[in-house]
């Protein structure tokens, strides 16, 4: 005698027999669950017997957090912004770049700083802008062109625009 069972058949099965598993697996040790038919209106009808939910009354005064807090935003005056397109170890790098981005009418610059390992990080610097709006502008425009860009902000002296980069 063959028995002719279908692939749909057997996963069905395996499935079935699977969740079987779990639940005999997760109820072992535990009180037998009774399964009350009443319908929702009796069920509302009826008062909670022996529950208090408390929680609350727990939590009323205490603050919950997720770990997802951010600093409250304060005020720091006028700012002025500058987008960082690359930082080079080269500094003939850089000056490709800062030519490059000349001809393209752009105000540039390159800041170079020491490094604790010796030599020195070159980066070349677009701006200053005096709103993030024209600085966001640059940024988008540098990398359609595939230059990475950055947007900085700094604080200005008090009563001061922004200065054109030497």
């Amino acid at each position: 005698m063959a028995i002719n069972i279908s692939w749909g058949s057997f996963i069905a099965g395996v499935a079935l027999g699977g969740a079987t598993a779990v639940v005999v697996f997760y109820s072992a040790g535990r009180a037998p669950v009774e399964i009350d038919n009443a319908t929702p209106a009796e069920v509302a009808d009826e008062p909670e017997q022996g529950v208090k939910i408390t929680f609350i009354d727990v939590l009323q005064d205490d603050k919950v957090t997720t770990g997802n807090e951010q600093a409250p935003v304060v005020d720091q005056g006028p700012q002025e912004y500058i987008v960082q397109t690359a930082s080079y170890e080269r500094l003939q790098d850089a000056e490709m770049l800062l030519a490059q981005l000349m001809l393209d009418g752009m105000s540039v610059r390159i800041a170079s700083s020491p490094r604790e390992t010796g030599g020195a990080l070159h980066r070349v610097l677009v701006g200053p802008f005096e709103n993030q709006g024209e600085a966001q502008q640059a940024r988008d425009e540098l990398r359609e062109r595939d230059i990475p860009a950055a947007i900085l902000s700094r604080p200005l002296p008090p009563e001061s625009p922004a200065q054109p980069l030497p």
